[in-house]
């Protein structure tokens, strides 16, 4: 069975290189790829305010 980490280091420690591009992509598609669709579709005023939510 695998030690459970240090306190100080689930507070203050980063998450791993591998796991930030995926932390990242989910808000990047969930506000992109709605704006996209939305500028695809030729209302290219609307898009931004969909892209804000």
């Amino acid at each position: 069975m695998p030690t459970p980490p240090r306190r100080r280091a689930v507070l203050f420690g980063s998450a791993q290189p591998g796991w930030q591009w995926a932390v990242a992509a989910r808000p990047a598609l969930a506000f992109g790829l709605p704006a996209l669709i939305v500028l695809v579709a030729g209302h290219q005023q609307r898009a931004m305010i969909v892209a804000l939510g």
